[in-house]
């Protein structure tokens, strides 16, 4: 009886085995394919967000079905800073069959704007990565996954922003030139807000609304109700983009 027992236990594994090396085979040698768009952004203007949108196709010609098939992503800068993640839900591909879904990873621009690690990217060009992990259950119980990287770039919104200072259009008042170009996907409008500050004292502040298309170069000009004069020998001058889609404050000494 004992030795029946050991001889069925023997079998069973090497079954166990077999049909292990049969999962794995159809799984590595093309049963199952998936195939990945080009990455691109869409703009979401009432929420100030892009979508980076990634679709993907899952194909089962294997001989097992295919469960909690699901995408991974996260989207970082050149830093290693992680902008954003998400995950897809889960899809079931039975055997023949075939599923599309797509991954948005959402990039709020403002938050990408206010953050110090990563505000650079208003005013720089910047190479970002997308990490993306395909996870599914082969036969019911191996778990098995494919790690894709995907590079992408980024143009920013400000790129080449600068700043300075000239006579206004009457004795008693000063511009702020700014200049910038819209590297960016996306369009913009919103105001301007100029504040200039010397010895830590706000010396006089104005705005200017504005609406930058995308490619578009900008030079605003700036009325300030000051006279030149009674600048200082070293003054800042603070810019604060107030748009649709970002907040963002960046600042230069002048003089």
């Amino acid at each position: 009886m004992l030795r029946a027992l050991s001889v069925l236990a023997t079998s069973l594994w090497i079954g166990l085995a077999s049909f292990t090396v049969i999962a794995v085979y159809f799984a590595a040698a093309g049963g199952v394919w998936a195939c990945l768009s080009q990455p691109f952004f869409i703009t979401d203007y009432d929420s100030g967000v892009l979508k980076l949108i990634i679709g993907v196709m899952v194909e089962n010609q294997a001989i097992f079905d295919l469960l909690n098939v699901r995408a991974e992503g996260e989207l970082l800068d050149g830093l290693g800073n992680v902008l954003c993640e998400n995950s897809t839900g889960l899809y079931h591909v039975g055997i023949g069959g075939e599923v599309d879904f797509k991954l948005f990873l959402c990039l709020n621009v403002t938050e990408l704007a206010t953050n110090p690690a990563t505000s650079y990217m208003m005013t720089r060009r910047a190479k970002l990565t997308v990490n993306m992990t395909l996870r599914m259950i082969y036969a019911y119980i191996f778990p098995t996954k494919a790690i894709i990287t995907i590079p992408a770039d980024w143009g920013p919104p400000l790129l080449g922003l600068r700043a300075s200072l000239m006579p206004g259009p009457t004795p008693d008042t000063t511009c702020a030139l700014v200049a910038f170009k819209n590297a960016a996907t996306f369009w913009f409008k919103g105001y301007v807000n100029a504040y200039l500050y010397g010895d830590g004292e706000l010396l006089a502040q104005g705005r200017a609304y504005t609406t930058v298309h995308k490619h578009e170069s900008k030079n605003l000009s700036i009325v300030l109700p000051i006279d030149p004069d009674r600048l200082p020998e070293r003054c800042k001058l603070v810019l604060a983009f107030d748009t649709n889609m970002f907040y963002f404050t960046w600042g230069v000494e002048l003089g």
